[in-house]
């Protein structure tokens, strides 16, 4: 397995380097200055010229680019423009807040889709099927910000149960746990969509052959057919969507973060972007699609457990 793993990270490198140069050349090409942004739209052309000397934005774009990669390798993100504060320290202070969102939200859409799925699987076609693939559609069609909306009203505005927006702190305090169950909602709503129809078809899948039919012969108990037999051999391609979704909740939650007033890596991004802020959207960038390569790694060795069968030559 630690050859496998070893390929894997090697693979990896490739893809870092391609996501640096397609943010670098975006960033980068895309209209706007952040020079005449910093100094101002009254500046003198002077303090203009100065401001962009001192951020290294008169030089070719592959010098900028190369010292890019180099204060990369040294473990070094750069300086924020606009605050001149390290990129490494705002990312610390914000990754931890997203990272929570992301994990709540995660496990949000594991306890209510795995069961909604098996249930509406075990019962094809009855009313709690039909009652689940409605909701499971309705959940894929509404958009975040339509659903952190609706719930902001209902539960925050009318029924006074949970605070409107803005961080509690830990979510082991009552304050903090209180403060993410909106926006941890709010982000699984795609997911527990998806993860229950994906439940739901895979199940399906599973039930119908022959192993399932002979443990069901043998007299075994329906529940441990449904769970132990059946759900096992329907977890691989959730688990695969299941790593995707974290991979998306912690890169995408730009939405939730800014309806929500979360101070996390999100609005970071979105602050970062319209400032013109290279060297924050860069380390952004660069991290969640660390996050993305972890999470798939890990969803591949969770596939060996899960399954005996597969083996990492």
């Amino acid at each position: 397995m630690s050859r496998y793993v070893l390929r894997r990270l090697l693979l990896t490198l490739p893809v870092f380097f391609g996501v640096s140069v397609l943010v670098f050349l975006i960033l980068h090409l895309s209209p706007g200055d952040p020079a005449l942004m910093i100094a101002g739209a009254d500046a003198p052309p002077e303090t203009i010229r100065a401001v962009r000397e001192e951020l290294g934005l008169d030089r070719p774009v592959y010098e900028q680019y190369a010292s890019y990669v180099g204060r990369v390798l040294h473990g070094d993100l750069g300086r924020s423009v606009r605050s001149k504060e390290p990129v490494s320290q705002l990312v610390a202070a914000t990754f931890p807040k997203t990272a929570t969102l992301a994990v709540a939200a995660l496990v949000i859409a594991v306890l209510v889709a795995l069961p909604t799925g098996i249930i509406a699987a075990v019962r094809r076609n009855s009313w709690i099927d039909n009652g689940t693939r409605l909701a499971a559609f309705l959940g894929v069609s509404m958009p975040v910000f339509a659903v952190g909306l609706l719930l902001m009203w209902v539960l925050s505005y009318k029924l006074r149960l949970l605070p409107l927006s803005g961080y509690g702190g830990p979510v082991w305090t009552i304050k903090g746990f209180k403060a993410v169950i909106l926006p941890a909602v709010t982000s699984a709503s795609f997911s527990i969509a998806v993860l229950a129809r994906l439940t739901r078809s895979s199940m399906l899948d599973v039930i119908g052959q022959d192993f399932i039919r002979t443990a069901r012969a043998k007299g075994l108990a329906e529940r441990v057919v449904v769970y132990k037999h059946a759900l096992r051999n329907a977890l691989l391609p959730v688990i695969t969507v299941l790593g995707v979704q974290f991979g998306g909740l912690m890169g995408g939650a730009v939405v939730t973060e800014t309806i929500f007033a979360w101070p996390g890596m999100g609005r970071l991004a979105l602050n970062a972007i319209l400032s013109r802020d290279f060297p924050v959207v860069q380390g952004v960038v660069l991290l969640v699609a660390v996050m993305f390569v972890g999470v798939n790694l890990l969803v591949d060795l969770v596939y060996g457990f899960v399954d005996p069968r597969i083996q990492y030559d």
